[in-house]
């Protein structure tokens, strides 16, 4: 009786699929392992970090503008032979803006070899998908 019993729960559970899983054809196979490869997502932050780096480098042909600013408090009022000779409250502001003429073309050449970088980061992350496909492909037909 038992032997009937215990055969009877191990093909039920063995020939019925799992519940909420549901069969995937190639095409959903490969959406979804290309959705969710975490290799795909790093490649697609390398090309996306490559893309601001060349942005970066755009801005390197335009001029700079930087500030300074200070305060400086005495403890006691400047004073020569008697005389107030200044505040006791001294503030600065300092602005440089400034604008590279000619720096022997490394800005033309850093900016190029960003542009390099980046299509680089392209190709990385196409050639990363299309092993990927191959290899999703390749097991799916094994299966």
């Amino acid at each position: 009786m038992y032997k009937k019993l215990i055969f009877f729960f191990f093909c039920f559970f063995l020939l019925t699929p799992a519940y909420g899983q549901e069969a995937l054809n190639l095409q959903q196979t490969l959406e979804k392992g290309l959705k969710d490869n975490p290799s795909l997502q790093a490649y697609k932050q390398a090309l996306e970090a490559s893309e601001y780096n060349l942005k970066a480098k755009r801005g390197s042909f335009g001029p700079s503008l930087t500030t300074n600013y200070s305060y400086l408090h005495l403890d006691e009022e400047p004073r020569s032979q008697g005389q107030k000779a200044g505040d006791q409250d001294l503030w600065t502001l300092n602005l440089n803006l400034s604008q590279p003429l000619f720096t022997g073309f490394y800005l033309l050449n850093d900016y190029q070899k960003a542009k390099l970088e980046k299509e680089q980061a392209r190709l990385r992350l196409k050639q990363a998908r299309i092993e990927l496909a191959y290899k999703i492909e390749e097991s799916f037909s094994t299966f």
